[in-house]
């Protein structure tokens, strides 16, 4: 699968909304669900970019809890 920025994929509005649902997830499970539901809403918008939701909100958990360590 060839790499994109997030960038590329989402809206400048829809990376804040990522970042406020990172800022505010006590728990890693929560941020988790937060970002499973979150890309779920815009489905299909990603599908059309060949993006499964999914899988964005697993690269974007892993991303930022790769960061924060």
């Amino acid at each position: 699968m060839p790499r994109k920025k997030l960038e590329e994929i989402l809206s400048d509005e829809q990376i804040q909304e990522v970042f406020k649902l990172a800022e505010s997830s006590d728990r890693d499970s929560d941020l988790l669900k937060a970002l499973k539901m979150y890309f779920l809403e815009h489905k299909e918008q990603l599908e059309l970019k060949g993006i499964f939701h999914e899988y964005l909100a697993w690269a974007v958990y892993h991303a930022i809890l790769t960061r924060s360590n």
